[in-house]
């Protein structure tokens, strides 16, 4: 239900939004939840490596998003709580970490773009868990294949000694196992 609630605000329905706004504790956590902070995103700007393009199917969503974002970043502004105050157990993620594991258009262009300004494609989480990890378990497979372009580590062991191979396997996900064992093979 939370995930059409967001979809809902990413993809258009900008009155379900509105209705939304006089509660800020509702807007504040959809903020939490779609992993922005109150702070403008540092690289929303235009894309410049031509190996990274964004899809005019993910421009569009990248805008939307963009534009609901900015709704929310006021609401926060006038608020004059932090974020940090209202969810202060949250853990913080980058937006490597946030990005890889989702299959949607806007995602993938926040990915692209985070690659874009210098991210560390094999950043380390908990657990020694990467994007590469986070894409392969969801069976995101464009994701996989962008991180892997974009030099992800195929071979990257988490604490247990899995790789994303591993995950994708045990969750099923035949067409990134696939690709992942020719990544490995070569």
């Amino acid at each position: 239900m939370r995930e059409a609630h967001i979809n809902n605000l990413l993809y258009g329905n900008h009155r379900l939004l509105m209705s939304h706004t006089a509660n800020l504790i509702t807007t504040l956590l959809l903020v939490a939840i779609v992993g922005c902070s109150s702070e403008p995103d540092s690289h929303d700007t235009a894309m410049t490596d031509s190996n990274i393009e964004l899809t005019p199917e993910e421009q569009d969503a990248l805008d939307r998003y963009n534009k609901m974002m900015e709704v929310l970043r006021q609401a926060n502004e006038n608020s004059g709580t932090s974020f940090g105050e209202l969810f202060p157990n949250a853990i913080p993620v980058s937006e490597l970490q946030y990005w890889a594991p989702i299959d949607r258009p806007d995602a993938r262009a926040k990915l692209k773009q985070a690659l874009l300004s210098g991210a560390d494609v094999n950043e380390k989480s908990d657990g020694d868990y990467t994007p590469l990890h986070g894409a392969a378990e969801n069976g995101v497979l464009e994701n996989v294949k962008l991180l892997i372009a974009s030099g992800a580590d195929v071979t990257a062991q988490l604490t247990d000694g899995k790789t994303p191979f591993d995950l994708a396997k045990a969750q099923g996900h035949a067409g990134v196992v696939e690709y992942l064992e020719s990544q490995i093979e070569n």
